[in-house]
């Protein structure tokens, strides 16, 4: 395994045999002996390419991805309990999906351009995005209902429900930042403190 590098610590004192978990699909998970954290080759391999650049927004080389990778490193090794790594690694997979969509759908200015198109139509964006997570809420009921989807499968809907969810929560933030802004600039009694 000398040819692999942990992409959060760089050791290459990695376990000799990976073990498989399974997401979307089974896929060998590697294991730092030294940071005991768990990663697939393509992590690895994607971590070794980046020589300094930037990999979507967060990458371990520059410092605002040092700390996003520092901060998930520590959660990793917080947690014990099987279904909690399993859980942190969903949220990995949400990063990766996250910054892969943001190219498709958002735009080089705006990563969120598609989901704030609903304030065209009068609805607030973190609204609109609940909206389309409801049609993951309705795809997924229909799968509880059938026992079967057409177009896309459980494991889909459930992640783009958690991703739409989160998105939401990014906007509607956003909002209360900007409102409670606003009323500092004014230098009005603020309620949104």
């Amino acid at each position: 395994m000398s040819n692999l590098r942990c992409p959060f610590c760089a050791s290459e004192d990695i376990s000799p045999d990976p073990i498989m978990i399974t997401m979307d699909k089974k896929q060998p998970v590697h294991i730092c002996i030294r940071c005991e954290m768990t990663f697939t080759r393509e992590m690895a391999e994607k971590a070794s390419d980046l020589s300094g650049e930037m990999c979507g927004k967060m990458c371990c080389h520059d410092a605002e991805g040092s700390e996003w990778l520092d901060g998930l490193a520590k959660s990793w090794t917080m947690v014990s309990h099987r279904n909690s790594k399993d859980f942190l690694w969903i949220l990995h997979e949400l990063a990766e999906l996250h910054s892969k969509k943001s190219n498709d759908y958002g735009t080089h200015e705006d990563s969120f351009a598609n989901v704030r198109a609903s304030e065209k139509f009068g609805v607030p964006a973190w609204i609109g995005t609940m909206i389309r997570g409801n049609d993951k809420v309705q795809r997924i009921a229909s799968f509880a209902i059938k026992g079967e989807l057409k177009n896309e499968s459980v494991e889909d809907s459930l992640i783009d429900l958690a991703a739409y969810a989160i998105l939401s929560l990014v906007l509607f933030r956003g909002i209360k930042e900007t409102e409670k802004s606003d009323c500092h600039e004014k230098a009005k009694p603020c309620s949104c403190a």
